[in-house]
């Protein structure tokens, strides 16, 4: 599994406070759920349906400083979260809403990122059933889907507090979005925009602040 800019960048963004239990929903190669460890004293367990993507997260996680705080899950999320109670005061996730035109030729590739297999209401009721009240879900989704995805989300509880538009290069608008939600009610939300790579197509200086600690080579 590559290493994408959307879960660094989600992993680096989100609120994280010590002595969470957090869930990373699809973690692929578990690098979210590796960001969340180093950022914190959170235990994270990193839930994954494809078993080849849970050994490779393993192989990571074992060569990780913070392994004895990781834990691999190879389950469905839709099965997983009917064994589970309101356990979680942090839930991540960067899922793979591909349209059409952009789904991968290869069926494995298309089944290890865990939630292509799940849609809005699914992974939102499943997230509002397994959060803890106060509780926190941030998640990075295409631009284009973001104000459905506020709306479904806000009727399982689940309301907006922050949000991180993600502009590709100077010039251009964006295209996807953090989204940091709260199970509960809430007064405000903040605003914030990045830009990843200026007008000769380098890495923009903010973003090179975000992400120095995270990236070699950067």
């Amino acid at each position: 599994m590559k290493v994408g800019t959307d879960a660094i960048l989600l992993g680096v963004w989100c609120t994280v406070f010590d002595n969470e239990k957090v869930l990373d929903i699809g973690t692929g190669s578990g690098v979210i759920a590796m960001i969340i460890a180093s950022r914190s004293n959170c235990y994270v367990d990193a839930i994954e349906i494809d078993k080849d993507s849970c050994y490779e997260a393993q192989e990571n996680f074992n060569n990780s400083d913070f392994n004895d705080r990781l834990n691999i899950i190879n389950e469905d999320f839709n099965i997983y979260r009917k064994k589970k109670s309101k356990d979680y005061d942090l839930i991540i996730s960067n899922p793979p809403f591909f349209s059409n035109d952009l789904l991968p030729a290869d069926a494995s590739r298309l089944k290890s990122r865990h939630t292509i297999m799940l849609n809005h209401d699914d992974i939102l009721l499943g997230i509002s059933n397994i959060l803890k009240y106060r509780g926190r879900f941030c998640v990075v989704i295409p631009r284009s889907t973001e104000e459905k995805f506020i709306n479904t989300a806000h009727n399982y509880g689940l309301n907006l507090v922050r949000k991180q538009y993600i502009i590709p290069k100077q010039g251009k608008i964006a295209n996807r979005v953090n989204l940091e939600f709260i199970h509960g009610k809430t007064n405000k939300i903040e605003l914030e925009t990045i830009t990843l790579r200026d007008d000769k197509n380098n890495h923009s200086e903010q973003y090179k602040r975000y992400i120095k600690n995270y990236l070699l080579n950067i």
